[in-house]
Parts: structure tokens; sequence; C-alpha cells
């Protein structure tokens, strides 16, 4: 690949640790949700929000 397809060479920050926790997010809906529906950011803040409503645990 060129290397013009590059705007700068890339890097790696490295992470110690990390953790993914799997819950049950039934009746969660991004596009109703989200302030900004589809956009990353947005809709893990939105699901973050409906589940601590829910009584989850904090994150």
């Amino acid at each position: 690949m060129p290397r013009s397809c590059f705007a700068a060479p890339g890097r790696r920050h490295p992470i110690d640790r990390i953790r993914f926790e799997l819950c049950d997010a039934f009746g969660f809906d991004s596009a109703a949700s989200s302030s900004r529906p589809h956009n990353a950011l947005a809709d893990a803040i939105a699901l973050r929000d409906y589940l601590l409503a829910r009584g989850a645990r904090d994150f």
C-alpha cells in the first residue's frame, strides 16, 4: 500500500488490563435513546444510562 495513504505512522498504546461484561439490555433502543443515533460514543452513553437507570452496577 502506498505510504501516501497514511496521514502519520500508526501508534499503539499498551493496555495492561481490559474487562468486558455481558449484560441483558433487552428493550434498549439506541435509535430512540441516543442523542446521536448510530454514533458509537453517543450510543454507549445511552446504553450506560439505560443500564444504570435499571439498577445495574456502576461501570
